[in-house]
């Protein structure tokens, strides 16, 4: 059994992955002073969106420097239907980081009836 964590690099709003999937972060690269990413829960836009990435240099940065900043978080967010990456207009690309899960490893959501489980 494989629980190498995947990585994906996008440089098009793309359908990474299905679901279920532990997400773990991102790193974002980009050649703009300001710039987002969106992350959804599923395979387009029309799904939950669970994250925004911003990047703001504020003058910082030179015009034209390109600049990656890693946003990776403490603990994964569990992903039932899939991730979805969409990117505004200077983000050149994302690296996604993301460990599938196999649906016998998936615990169930509060809101989910547990097998077995008294009511």
């Amino acid at each position: 059994m494989d629980e190498s964590i995947a990585y994906t690099r996008v440089t098009v709003d793309t359908f990474v992955a299905r679901g279920p999937l532990l997400f773990y972060g991102v790193v974002i690269t980009t050649s703009g002073s300001a710039d987002a990413m969106d992350l959804y829960d599923g395979e387009n836009t029309s799904a939950r969106r669970v994250m925004r990435v911003a990047v703001s240099y504020q003058d910082a940065i030179p015009v034209n420097r390109v600049v990656s900043l890693p946003v990776m978080l403490p603990e994964p967010i569990l992903l039932d239907r899939g991730l979805f990456v969409d990117l505004e207009a200077d983000v050149n690309e994302v690296t996604v980081f993301y460990l599938p899960v196999r649906e016998e490893q998936r615990v169930p959501r509060v809101e989910e009836p547990v097998e077995g489980a008294p009511e």
